[in-house]
């Protein structure tokens, strides 16, 4: 499965662009959990599809690019009515999964560090 750029101008095509999302963040976690067995670091030698990074690219762009009106997105119920909804927990959410993939474990935590001013990184065994 792979998600391409694409114009959202209905609800419906929110709803589905999120199951899109649902099915690659699902592919890649149990990419992880496959390769985590008897390695000392579990995140070591995670490999994770390009194809996997750039669907989530692609949907964030989708996202990015809906009609707004002010901070929030407007999307259509039908031909006459139409809502306007706050994404922004979908597009953090998506920037945070993009980061984490294309940096890794450690700096995705600085990157956590700087967003979230409350964030403490426990090391284990401390």
């Amino acid at each position: 499965m792979s998600i391409e750029k694409s114009e959202i101008r209905l609800l419906k095509g929110f709803y589905e662009l999120m199951s899109d999302t649902r099915a690659i963040r699902f592919e890649i976690v149990n990419n992880i959990f496959e390769n985590q067995s008897g390695m000392p670091n579990p995140y070591a030698g995670i490999k994770v599809a390009q194809e996997q990074i750039n669907s989530l690219k692609n949907a964030l762009f989708s996202l990015e690019h809906i009609p707004a009106t002010g901070a929030q997105k407007t999307l259509l119920l039908d031909a006459a009515k139409k809502i306007d909804v706050d994404l922004t927990y979908e597009t953090e959410e998506l920037k945070k999964d993009i980061f984490f993939l294309e940096n890794g474990e450690k700096k995705f935590f600085g990157y956590l560090e700087n967003i979230h001013s409350d964030f403490l990184l426990c090391e284990v065994g401390m």
